[in-house]
């Protein structure tokens, strides 16, 4: 059982995996209103790529983008009001 465990964790860090972690670094708005905006929506979407996590988990390349989308649309709305 410890052999498992063990192997399963050498494979996630291998294939680059970041369980709860997809958000890069960086790729948070400063505004911690609109970011805790952003995360929701993202937790409500599926990820294409995945299909069963939420695109605020999922570290698919293609879904970063999507994400940043959500987070550009959520800054120019609310630079708009």
């Amino acid at each position: 059982m410890k052999r498992a465990a063990l192997l399963l964790v050498l494979l996630a860090m291998l294939s680059g995996a970041r369980p709860g972690a997809a958000i890069e670094p960086g790729e948070a708005l400063a505004d911690p209103a609109l970011e805790a905006r952003a995360r929701a929506i993202s937790r409500e979407i599926r990820c294409l790529v995945c299909q069963n996590e939420n695109i605020d988990e999922s570290g698919a390349d293609r879904i970063n983008a999507r994400r940043r989308k959500i987070q550009r649309q959520q800054k120019e709305q609310a630079d708009h009001r």
